[in-house]
């Protein structure tokens, strides 16, 4: 299948990245003069970031899946898809997890050394998220590439088999698996203080996030088939883009009326079980509005500094912390240490992009 360009899908990963980073500075950084209140309280739920790249993941993953097929065949897609996907996540994961151990985070080597290889193997392997001991040992954003990656192996072997008339039902599979493992999640561990962060830890593994997941897969799915009865409506049109946008803010405004009700979270069952899911189906009429929308030059150029931004997403989520907490170390105050931080990880974000990562995928995409 022809490649298509999804110019928008560029400012939702750059506004998932911005409060994903946001959020970080807060918690490991302190508030110092960011504002408590008003519109700067979405950065002390910028945890939704995640969400919304899991949402972009499911769209964009099952479409370089599609394009693997026709390149290969659908019988020998897998080395072609996995040599795609590996050399866009494995580089930079690589290289930011051994600054981070070597030259950041000097309590790694104070560890037993069987601690140490057993946490290497977990991240190596991308299965540190599993394990409690390990999921932000190194690095601690990249807990989220574990079930990113275990969704490429999934999805890979679900796309083989599922029938692309049959997207829609994507939907209320990955719903129902993720509201039914997150029930689990706070039958067990629930409505226990002490408990809490055992149970953010379980809600947040593969199986609690495929209601995002599969949301975004059932649309590539409907994207890459063209007889599906809703193709025509994934179309650029802004009157396809303004319907998207506006179901958006309605379930966005219904979900944080909820949240704000119930902002305690984990000890509600509801909250814990069904929010998340909510949350999703608002991120996936935006990832609608953003797929429909057709590109404009002049909105395009006001809208480059967030654009470049998701462009170059991934190496801010993977620098950030290890940026962090380097300057947290300097003494500076907070206002300056804010500053620094900002330039200090965008700079070597759009250092690696243009000159290690996007050579990397450049090089094996010709393979």
């Amino acid at each position: 299948m022809k490649r298509p360009n999804y110019l928008w899908v560029d400012a939702l990963r750059g506004l998932a990245v911005l409060l994903v980073f946001m959020h970080h500075i807060i918690v490991i950084a302190g508030r110092g003069h960011i504002p408590p209140q008003g519109a700067w309280k979405i950065f002390d739920l910028g945890w939704i970031g995640v969400d919304l790249f899991f949402i972009i993941s499911g769209f964009v993953v099952p479409l370089s899946i599609f394009r693997s097929m026709d390149i290969c065949g659908k019988r020998h897609f897998v080395c072609d898809y996995a040599r795609k996907r590996l050399s866009r996540i494995v580089p930079l994961y690589a290289l930011t997890s051994l600054i981070f151990v070597v030259f950041v985070d000097h309590h790694f080597w104070l560890e037993s050394s069987e601690w140490r290889a057993a946490n290497v193997l977990t991240h190596a392997f991308f299965i540190h998220n599993i394990f409690p001991l390990y999921a932000g040992a190194i690095n601690g954003s990249a807990w989220s590439l574990g079930v990113e990656m275990q969704f490429y192996l999934l999805i890979a072997v679900l796309l083989f088999f599922w029938p692309r008339r049959h997207a829609l039902l994507l939907i209320p599979a990955g719903i129902g698996i993720a509201i039914v493992w997150r029930l689990v999640c706070f039958s067990l561990l629930g409505g226990d203080a002490e408990k809490v962060p055992q149970l953010m830890f379980s809600a947040s593994q593969i199986f609690g996030t495929l209601d995002a997941f599969f949301m975004g897969a059932a649309i590539a799915l409907i994207v890459a088939s063209r007889e599906h009865f809703l193709h025509s409506r994934l179309l650029p049109s802004v009157r396809h883009a303004a319907f998207y946008g506006l179901t958006g803010l309605a379930l966005g405004a219904l979900t944080w009326n909820i949240f704000w009700q119930n902002a305690t979270y984990w000890d509600s069952m509801p909250m814990v079980v069904g929010w998340r899911t909510l949350l999703a189906l608002s991120f996936m009429f935006f990832l609608l509005m953003s797929m429909t929308m057709p590109v404009c030059k002049p909105l395009e150029r006001l809208m480059q500094p967030l654009l470049y931004t998701g462009k170059i997403s991934y190496g801010i989520y993977l620098w950030h912390i290890p940026v962090i907490v380097s300057f947290m170390k300097t003494g500076l105050g907070h206002g300056r240490m804010l500053f620094w931080i900002v330039v200090a990880t965008f700079t070597l974000s759009a250092f690696t992009w243009h000159f290690f990562e996007k050579p990397i995928m450049e090089r094996y995409r010709n393979v």
